[in-house]
């Protein structure tokens, strides 16, 4: 019988980000990984519009690419999607370096 190991890095970051609750997760065997995924929920106000809206998402990017691969749920704030990417590469990175 084979066993294969996996390690799983995860956090839950309550995002500063207008008070959007983020959880990023990871999943690997050897080496680091290239996908990181995400959920999100909570209020976004955009500020160029002042519009408020219930966010309820989940996906994953591709931190080698620099690109979202799956977004599910909504709806979906492309302004937030933009302010997404510092932490996912910041959780990203930690991993890295750990």
């Amino acid at each position: 019988m084979e066993i294969n190991y996996k390690t799983v890095a995860t956090t839950t970051i309550p995002v500063i980000l207008k008070g959007i609750n983020v959880n990023f997760s990871a999943e690997y065997e050897n080496n680091i990984p290239g996908i990181v995924t995400f959920s999100c929920d909570g209020h976004f106000v955009d500020e160029s519009s002042q519009r408020s809206d219930y966010l309820n998402f989940s996906g994953s990017y591709d931190c080698e690419n620099r690109s979202f691969t799956a977004i599910s749920g909504g709806p979906v704030s492309p302004v937030f999607l933009t302010l997404l990417e510092q932490p996912i590469m910041e959780f990203y990175n930690t991993i890295k370096e750990g």
